[in-house]
């Protein structure tokens, strides 16, 4: 399995500027429609919180990968 560091940073760099009050509002609203399509997909875990490994999601933490540039959906929902 390949991680993507940087992207996985740039995603908890992205969150943890939101949870501050300074995140970028174009990262913001692409992060917000990706979560509404991650809603209504069978691979969301039951908190809402992560794409469920065990439901053939790739098992990452929605806050980081939704605000990743370089992240795509592994079911091909959104990039």
């Amino acid at each position: 399995m390949n991680i993507d560091f940087k992207g996985l940073a740039e995603g908890f760099i992205n969150s943890t500027k939101k949870n501050f009050g300074v995140g970028n509002p174009a990262v913001e609203n692409t992060a917000k429609k990706r979560y509404e399509t991650c809603l209504a997909c069978p691979t969301i875990s039951e908190g809402k919180t992560k794409c469920d490994k065990k439901k053939g999601g790739c098992g990452c933490k929605l806050a980081w990968l939704l605000r990743q540039s370089s992240k795509k959906c592994i079911k091909g929902k959104w990039q």
